[in-house]
């Protein structure tokens, strides 16, 4: 499995490619095909109904799952390096989660990069959680998973400093969360996992585009971690950027956030994602939405 996503990913074994220079959009626009041409073939529908909707001015695709276990809800931000993936591509994931954790969802179509680099998709989650807050008093817990893991801790950052009720807690998959410069030598390509670094960087500007790519809104890692809800983090030991993970848990608890990590021996990123075919990604998406019940219900 992982040979035939790397082949997705990152074209066939030996395969040069100019990582320089600005992020062209025309391969960006047909990985975007290619992204919910994937979602389209998921088996998520039988788990649920998918309603479109509008949340906060902002895109978005409500997930009702056939058991619903209490009023809280989770609002998810889709993973695909800030520059792929939408509430097509992620129609899987959003039902395996919607499932597991008897809530109802909100995936959003956050504003991507190069066409609109940060902080645009930040405020489209904002936008997002505002609404929900102001359609409900029920509980909220925020969820994302590679990019979108690492937009969900921005997130928490961004809520914190404008002084917004706190989210019953946040779910982050194999986050992406510090996006400064020296991508490829931090996080070098063992072999084992789908996703590299080998374009990082190109990929870190274009998201950033007039920011610097050391601020909290682009690289959330170097932020401030104090005074954070709850945070579940999930990643595979054999990912490429597990190092995000193993930083993020650290500096959170140094900053006396409360933090649960999960690392899988032997998986891979967002390993999670493939519960369908994966038991350990089965194990997962029970242990994630046993987290997440209990963040709703000590919070409903």
């Amino acid at each position: 499995m992982v040979a035939v996503m790397r082949r997705f990913f990152l074209g066939p074994p030996g395969k040069k490619e100019d990582v320089s220079g600005d992020l062209p959009l025309e391969p960006i626009l047909r990985a975007r095909e290619a992204f919910d041409a994937m979602g389209r073939r998921s088996k998520g529908a039988w788990m649920g109904t998918f309603t479109a909707d509008v949340v906060g001015g902002v895109p978005a695709v409500r997930v009702h799952p056939i058991e619903v276990r209490g009023a809280g809800r989770i609002l998810y931000l889709h993973g695909g390096g800030y520059v792929v993936g939408s509430t097509v591509s992620h129609r899987g994931i959003y039902a395996q989660v919607a499932l597991h954790a008897g809530a109802p969802l909100i995936g959003i179509d956050y504003r991507l990069a190069p066409e609109h680099p940060c902080p645009a998709g930040l405020h489209d989650a904002l936008a997002a959680y505002e609404a929900l807050l102001a359609e409900s008093d029920a509980p909220v817990v925020i969820a994302g998973d590679s990019a979108g893991g690492g937009l969900t801790l921005a997130t928490l950052l961004a809520i914190r400093e404008r002084g917004l009720p706190r989210p019953a807690g946040a779910v982050l998959l194999s986050p992406w969360c510090d996006l400064r410069p020296g991508l490829a030598e931090r996080h070098p390509d063992r072999g084992l996992d789908y996703i590299t670094m080998r374009g990082g960087d190109r990929v870190a500007r274009a998201y950033a585009g007039e920011l610097a790519r050391d601020d909290w809104r682009v690289s959330p890692l170097a932020g401030d971690l104090r005074d954070l809800p709850p945070m579940l983090v999930v990643a595979g030991a054999d990912e490429n950027i597990v190092l995000d993970s193993e930083q993020l848990a650290a500096r959170a608890r140094a900053a006396d956030s409360p933090v649960e990590l999960h690392v899988e021996p032997g998986e891979i990123h967002v390993y999670p994602a493939f519960a369908p075919i994966n038991p350990r990604g089965q194990a997962a998406m029970g242990r994630i939405g046993g987290w997440i019940a209990s963040r709703l219900g000590e919070h409903g």
